[in-house]
């Protein structure tokens, strides 16, 4: 009988401005590989791209909530972002958190909390309450509201 090998590997990074590549530079590079049950292998000419890192930068990372909502109950939406900023922190009152939805093409902000301090490559998890008051559709996202966001498309 013949099973697939364990799908074992070790993330390895390298920083590659040490060889003079800027923000936003392409390169290409290539991998080497030997496998336990073939010869080895290359994958050659993989384009790559030096990571362009923002001063200030807000991720959302995963948003979370009922399918369902029920006119005047509460229900919890949970909100994990990040801060991918490459050098400085955010303190809390630098930006908030809001559960937005679009009416008649016009973004409605329908709950929203103010931010916690966030340091540079951390995560934070949050709940934030909603309450409709009115029936309808509602396609609810969740949108971090920050001055400073130098990358606000995500």
């Amino acid at each position: 009988m013949i099973t697939d090998p364990p799908l074992n590997y070790v993330l390895k990074e390298y920083d590659l401005s040490n060889f003079g590549l800027q923000d936003g530079d392409e390169y290409y590079i290539a991998f080497h590989f030997n496998g336990k049950w073939c010869w080895p292998g290359v994958i050659d000419d993989v384009l790559g791209s030096v990571m362009i890192k923002f001063n200030y930068d807000l991720l959302t990372l995963n948003f979370t909530g009922p399918n369902l909502l029920y006119k005047n109950t509460p229900q919890n939406f949970t909100v994990e972002f990040g801060n991918w900023g490459g050098f400085y922190d955010f303190a809390g009152d630098d930006y908030s958190i809001a559960l937005c939805t679009e009416i008649n093409g016009i973004e409605n902000t329908l709950a929203s909390l103010p931010g916690v301090d966030i340091a540079v490559g951390e995560t934070k998890t949050v709940t934030i309450p909603l309450n409709i008051a009115n029936i309808g559709v509602y396609d609810v996202y969740a949108k971090l509201i920050a001055e400073t966001d130098e990358e606000s498309k995500q």
